[in-house]
């Protein structure tokens, strides 16, 4: 199997041996789509939450609520920010924020899978019915998830449970 990589590219095309070849994609992509999914995905939580504080709407607008309009705002405005200004894990600066904003995800974790299952129990219809679309996929989101840190749980412990033997 050959490698060949051109500098002007962050992708490389690896040969499979039959002819054909892959294309595999480089750091930078990766980087700019997960930039975008943040991007979407928190104007979506935004937009989904907003919508839930019509005057006609009778929802819960709890803590929770509050909580998870304003992180998914910081959130938006720190990905612009880090993106516009080039910061990123290997800066200080940037790692530190990371970081923090790492622990009040876990927060919002837990409001947005709390949040989202009692407007689903009080069958808030400015969520089951207003943002039908949306509201299913957070309500599926909110397991996946939870099943994602749970795998992610058990693949520290026993990978370090292999180190130790």
């Amino acid at each position: 199997m050959s490698s060949k990589g051109s500098s002007r590219s962050s992708s490389k095309s690896v040969s499979t041996g039959s002819g054909s070849s892959i294309t595999a994609i480089g750091l930078g992509e990766l980087m700019l789509f997960a930039l975008i999914f943040k991007l979407i995905y928190n104007i979506i939580i935004i937009l989904y939450v907003t919508n839930l504080e019509n005057k006609d709407c009778n929802c819960i607008t709890d803590w929770r609520h509050d909580f998870i309009k304003y992180y998914s705002g910081v959130i938006i405005l720190w990905t612009i920010i880090a993106f516009i200004l080039h910061i990123n894990k290997k800066t200080g600066y940037g790692n530190i924020i990371n970081n923090i904003a790492m622990g009040f995800g876990l927060i919002n974790i837990y409001c947005l899978y709390t949040y989202v299952g009692d407007l689903e129990k009080t069958k808030c219809l400015c969520a089951i019915e207003k943002t039908k679309k949306t509201h299913y996929f957070l309500y599926i989101w909110r397991y996946v998830i939870v099943a994602i840190i749970i795998l992610a749980l058990l693949s520290v412990i026993f990978g370090s449970m292999a180190q130790i033997k």
